[in-house]
């Protein structure tokens, strides 16, 4: 009787889970953020400062339930995710067309990605809608 209980609960539970996706929405990279952080955590040449300059700020990601559309400047992907671990700090997405696995980390209004290679250490994106 008891495994029916929680089989019921799961079940009817199961979208309620599903609907707390904080991710959904548009996000657009937030260059000054972005730029305000890298200021103060890294040690950025001049070079880096004027490239980060020209890329920031042009990324926009779209989160449905289960895609996400990455829109750089006039050029969009597409991609399947699925969830697969989520705390009050981050979701870890895996993207099933090449099954790599992305955090993204809450910071108040907005979610940043960490870059573990080259000097860019992490990037802002802010909701706009």
């Amino acid at each position: 009787m008891k495994k029916i209980i929680l089989i019921i609960i799961y079940v009817f539970s199961f979208p309620i889970f599903a609907q707390s996706n904080p991710l959904i929405g548009e996000w657009l990279s937030d260059r000054e953020k972005t730029i305000h952080y890298l200021t103060k955590h890294a040690k950025l040449t001049e070079a880096q400062s004027q490239t980060l300059d020209i890329l920031l700020g042009r990324m926009k990601l779209t989160f449905s339930t289960n895609k996400v559309v990455i829109n750089y400047d006039s050029s969009a992907s597409e991609f399947t995710y699925q969830i697969i671990e989520k705390s009050k700090e981050y979701i870890k997405v895996r993207i099933e067309n090449d099954s790599s696995e992305l955090f993204f980390y809450f910071d108040a209004n907005y979610i940043y990605q960490k870059y573990t290679s080259s000097f860019f250490t992490r990037e802002y994106f802010s909701k706009v809608k």
